[in-house]
């Protein structure tokens, strides 16, 4: 995963800028654009970008990434500089604002309006926009119209700053076609594998052997500092008493303006994908949907549909059988929407075509479009009435709590006296942070700052409000001692010697094919293998992943044998391309429209990048807070 996200930081990164955004700003919000939160994090000649500006964004990206690969750590993320490449996202922005101002790239209010009214999630059960719902959204993200609509004219003026400078993108067939070549052109292999299991008889690892291994990869017997902390958290639901929410108080906050629990036709449904490419053939559509109507036919119930997701779905909710929550209209495709809403609960849906495959819906629950009455959601409103209540108190108990640990005071005293309940996180390292209690890199290096006993003197940021922590345990990185991993040691020092001698033997057998003329040693005709037709992608079938050996064997020239013996997890083969397979007219046909989409758009980015290049290139960029970065 690791490699997959390096690979194409870039790409997402020229993406995120320049595709057109809305549906973020309806779902995750872009804050409040409100110039008073004046800390600087950086400056692009005279335009500023805000701390508040920068952490927006740096969660925005964040939650794509999540909901792409799932959670990725710390370390992860340090190691493709994502806070950087965040940073340099809002540059890249700044600057493309300017450009595009400068070439007379405007965007109208009709614009802005159409734009806005086309999005489905402010749209009623009649399919048209709905301006109490537009409000109730905008409300919940907390923001006012006027902000929003800045957010979309932005987000226009990327799109048609984009298509300012695709014109030039230009992709012939040709250009197509070579790279459809390249991606599905197929090779067979001949091979004879010389595992390394059977060289291991004699091999022996003397202790000094082992000890320079130690000393060499010290590194790789680590175990990190490790602390673990008590803490208080200071957060509106954190302090919230909803039972002390009176009826009374309750119900006059709802008839005040009770459109404001207007809730939309929503359903919670499970589903089940069977992936099958847009562009497949007749007769892999008809093998997926049959495999599809075999394992509906098996469903008898809700236990049966969420088992079966787990067994067969190839969708990321396959764990959890296939749960994908509630949704309202607009959240899907379209023919899975329609079939989603039109279906009752437990009632499993005919297979469903989508451009992901088919799929198998089965609803939970729905629940219908209105005004829920008061009973219904009173204790909502107690809720968020008391979390209104609580966040007015946090400066003061906040404050208090401060000057309290700065006096001297344990942590455990101060929350009693306050009243706040005090609790504890399992350890924890530097990269992975407090599972119980999600910080930022700079608070929890904060917390590995603290010597065992200290408290934070300043407020660490947690979300929706603050924490502060004493550190209850201070273990330092060590290095395991060599008696601990000597055997682990000896079974990888034995492994590679093993490797090594396997490697040595099919040198051996090389030489001895170029001395017959090229021709096997009939010891070696009867172990030789021909593989099944593979791609440049590597997944070469009986010997796995290997993108080094399918890089070989494409480049060789003609049907000789490969110079050099190729490593693989069971040892080394030797191995020689004997068919190189075209791709078939018919593929191209199907195909074309993909590659030329493929390549068009990649030869955007590279324009879009050199565009910015060089915008950068004529610009001044002062970054006035490195800390941001760490």
């Amino acid at each position: 995963m690791l490699e997959f996200i390096r690979r194409n930081a870039q790409g997402w990164g020229v993406k995120i800028i320049f595709a057109l955004i809305i549906l973020v700003f309806v779902f995750w919000g872009v804050g409040s654009f409100n110039e008073t939160r004046t800390s600087v994090v950086a400056y692009v000649d005279d335009m500023p970008i805000t701390v508040g500006q920068y952490k927006e964004r740096h969660d925005q990206e964040l939650e794509r990434i999540r909901m792409q690969f799932g959670e990725v750590s710390s370390e992860v993320l340090g190691q493709i500089d994502f806070r950087r490449q965040v940073l340099e996202q809002l540059v890249d922005q700044r600057l493309m604002e300017r450009a595009a101002a400068k070439a007379g790239i405007v965007v109208s209010d009709a614009q802005v309006r159409d734009a806005i009214f086309s999005i489905t999630a402010f749209h009623d059960e009649t399919g048209r926009f709905n301006k109490d719902v537009y409000n109730r959204l905008l409300l919940g993200q907390h923001m006012t119209p006027s902000q929003f609509e800045e957010s979309v004219r932005q987000s226009l003026v990327a799109q048609n700053f984009v298509r300012h400078v695709a014109g030039a993108a230009v992709v012939t067939e040709s250009e197509a076609k070579d790279m459809f070549t390249f991606a599905r052109e197929q090779a067979r292999a001949e091979y004879v594998l010389f595992p390394a299991d059977a060289e291991r008889e004699g091999i022996e690892v003397t202790d000094e052997e082992a000890q320079a291994f130690y000393t060499e990869n010290e590194a790789a017997f680590a175990t990190p500092a490790v602390a673990a902390i008590a803490y208080v958290e200071f957060t509106p639901e954190s302090l919230a008493k909803p039972d002390q929410v009176s009826t009374e108080e309750a119900r006059a906050f709802y008839d005040a303006a009770p459109e404001r629990f207007g809730q939309e036709e929503m359903v919670r449904a499970r589903h089940i994908l069977l992936t099958l490419d847009a562009n497949a053939s007749a007769e892999e559509e008809a093998a997926v949907l049959k495999k599809i109507t075999d394992l509906r036919a098996r469903i008898k119930n809700l236990d049966d549909f969420a088992a079966t997701a787990q067994r067969s779905s190839q969708c990321p909710s396959a764990p959890g059988g296939g749960d994908l929550g509630w949704f309202g209209r607009g959240a899907m495709v379209e023919p899975f929407e329609k079939a989603a809403f039109s279906l009752a609960p437990g009632v499993v849906s005919e297979p469903v075509r989508t451009r992901f495959g088919y799929h198998l819906i089965m609803i939970e629950e729905k629940r219908e479009a209105g005004i829920p009455a008061f009973e219904e959601v009173r204790d909502e409103i107690a809720r968020q009435l008391a979390e209104d209540k609580a966040e007015a108190r946090i400066p003061d108990l906040l404050d208090e709590a401060l000057a309290r640990l700065a006096s001297g005071e344990k942590l455990a005293t101060v929350a009693d006296q306050l009243g706040l309940p005090l609790r504890e996180t399992e350890p924890f390292s530097r990269d992975q942070g407090p599972l119980e209690l999600p910080l930022s890199d700079r608070d929890t290096a904060a917390v590995f700052a603290l010597p065992q006993g200290g408290a934070t003197l300043t407020p660490l940021q947690i979300a929706d409000g603050f924490a502060l922590a004493e550190k209850t345990l201070d273990r330092p990185a060590s290095i395991r001692p060599f008696e601990e991993v000597r055997a682990t040691i000896v079974a990888e020092v034995t492994r590679r010697k093993a490797a090594e001698k396997a490697a040595e033997t099919a040198r051996t057998a090389l030489a001895d094919i170029a001395a017959a003329g090229g021709e096997l040693p009939a010891s070696l005709a009867t172990r030789a293998r021909i593989t099944e037709p593979f791609t440049r992608q590597g997944q070469i079938p009986g010997l796995g992943s290997n993108e080094m050996l399918a890089e070989a064997v494409f480049t060789a020239p003609g049907e000789s044998w490969l110079g050099e013996p190729v490593a693989v997890a069971a040892g080394a083969l030797i191995a020689r391309r004997v068919e190189l397979i075209a791709p078939s007219e018919a593929d191209w046909e199907s195909q074309k429209g993909f590659f030329l989409e493929t390549l068009e758009q990649r030869k955007l980015d590279e324009m879009l990048r050199a565009v910015i290049d060089q915008l950068r290139a004529e610009a001044k960029v002062e970054i006035t807070d490195r800390s941001i970065l760490q």
